[in-house]
């Protein structure tokens, strides 16, 4: 019964996402109360530093460096069905996973982090030498991937406070 509830749930709210998305309009989603466990045919945003789009990562590059490191108490989450207007990630037939990776300038980092439970904060890692300045994306993955699986992507731009 509460399964039926759920896809019911979800039909609505994909229904709303293609509605809005084919008017050219936006749609304000509420954050999801529920910190279940990632499963495949779910619907996710990822956020850095609380934010599902447009977020800062704070690097400290001393002096004059061109290079340095993530402030600390920074961080990544994962929310069932949560966040903005953009069109959410989906785990596809089997996901029970979502993994975070840091893309900018022609690199990409290992995994940022792992995440096996909606609305768990994980600490943005601190030892990564990371740009003083520019843009980069973290792309939150379903993992194992599958044909209807889909990322979701927060554009970051690098601020220095070492400046």
């Amino acid at each position: 019964m509460a399964q039926s509830r759920r896809v019911k749930w979800i039909s609505v709210v994909v229904a709303a996402v293609v509605a809005s998305l084919s008017t050219g309009g936006t749609l304000a989603w509420a954050q999801s109360p529920m910190n279940g466990s990632v499963h495949p045919r779910q619907f996710f945003v990822g956020t850095v530093n609380g934010l599902p789009a447009d977020a800062v990562i704070t690097v400290v590059c001393p002096g004059a460096a061109d290079t340095g490191h993530a402030l600390p108490g920074q961080t990544l989450e994962v929310d069932e069905v949560g966040g903005t207007g953009a069109i959410p990630g989906f785990t596809g037939t089997k996901a029970k996973e979502i993994v975070a990776t840091l893309a900018y300038a022609k690199s990409v980092t290992g995994s940022l982090a792992t995440f096996r439970r909606y609305g768990v904060a994980a600490s943005f890692p601190t030892s990564l030498v990371l740009p003083c300045s520019g843009t980069g994306v973290v792309i939150f993955d379903p993992i194992p991937g599958s044909p209807t699986a889909r990322a979701y992507e927060v554009g970051v731009t690098f601020e220095n406070i070492g400046v």
